[in-house]
């Protein structure tokens, strides 16, 4: 009828515990889509922050005021966008039939589609600068309790015990906010960290020989 009809539909695993880190977002409708929004999904199910545009160019540098169906924008996330499998996303498509007669779900550009694409992983990368150099073994250092309020304890394996280590602090999107050494013959070293906002960041504990990187949260 020449007018503008929404769908929305959620991208979610409302069971799952895991998270997903998601770095592509695209989309794809037929002849007759007119826009198409992604959006962060809120655990309430309302829509959240919005993370693709549909309007913006093929390369996602400038909006430029309508939706291209043959060109779709692609927009990729530097750093990773963090996801909760249970929460997930919203999508919406707006379709225009400008034809004469009903249009369904089909395969040719004569029907219509309604798909994002969604490119992550389900194991967070480490922060851009920091290489794990594990070995034939892993360091096997872990940090308790998690969340912390920025102090907390290390967990060294016995072999470690006497070894001096470099301990790193690192933000989600990989910048380094603290670095110091730790030396001592326990098998539990506290650490007490200062000024670090809440949110989740990046430790990384090295030997001279091994590295290992293990996230946490900071909660007050």
């Amino acid at each position: 009828n020449g007018q503008n009809t929404s769908f929305s539909a959620d991208w979610t695993e409302p069971n799952s515990l895991g998270t997903r880190y998601i770095w592509m977002l695209s989309s794809h409708t037929h002849k007759y889509g007119v826009d198409y929004d992604i959006f962060e999904r809120n655990s309430d199910g309302t829509k959240g922050t919005q993370l693709y545009e549909g309007f913006y160019n093929s390369d996602y540098t400038f909006n430029q005021g309508f939706y291209d169906w043959e060109h779709p924008a692609v927009r990729y996330f530097e750093p990773l966008i963090e996801n909760k499998k249970s929460d997930g996303l919203i999508h919406e498509a707006v379709y225009n039939n400008t034809g004469n007669v009903g249009v369904t779900w089909g395969l040719t550009t004569q029907d219509e589609m309604m798909l994002i694409y969604v490119q992550f992983t389900d194991i967070m990368p480490e922060p851009a600068g920091i290489s794990s150099n594990i070995q034939d073994k892993d360091l096997n250092v872990y940090l308790y309790p998690n969340p912390n309020s920025g102090s907390f304890n290390l967990n060294i394996p016995e072999e470690y015990q006497d070894t001096p280590l470099d301990l790193e602090i690192y933000s989600i999107d990989g910048q380094r906010v603290h670095a110091f050494s730790l030396n001592g013959n326990t098998d539990n070293r506290f650490v007490q960290l200062t000024n670090l906002s809440q949110g989740t960041y990046i430790l990384k504990v090295a030997s001279e020989e091994h590295s290992v990187i293990q996230k946490f949260n900071v909660q007050y």
